[in-house]
C-alpha cells in the first residue's frame, strides 16, 4: 500500500497508494503533491472567479501563498 514517487522539490518520498484493489483497473498515485500555494492562483481564478487584483490584495495580506 505504500509507494515511493520522486517529488520534484523534495526528491522521494513515500505515500499511501489506493487502498481499493479492483478486478480491472489498478489505480495508482497519478503525481506527487503540490508545494505550498502551487494551485493558489488557478483555484482562485478559475474556481471561484477572482480577478488578479484580488489574488494580489489576498498575497499582500499573507490570506493565501
Amino acid at each position: 500500500m505504500i509507494e515511493q514517487v520522486e517529488h520534484p522539490a523534495c526528491g522521494p518520498i513515500k505515500l499511501v497508494n489506493h487502498p481499493v484493489k479492483y478486478s480491472r483497473v489498478e489505480p495508482k498515485i497519478r503525481s506527487p503533491p503540490p508545494m505550498l500555494g502551487e494551485h493558489t492562483y488557478e483555484v482562485l481564478s478559475e474556481v471561484l472567479g477572482l480577478g488578479e487584483s484580488d489574488i494580489e490584495a489576498l498575497k499582500k495580506e499573507k490570506t493565501v501563498a
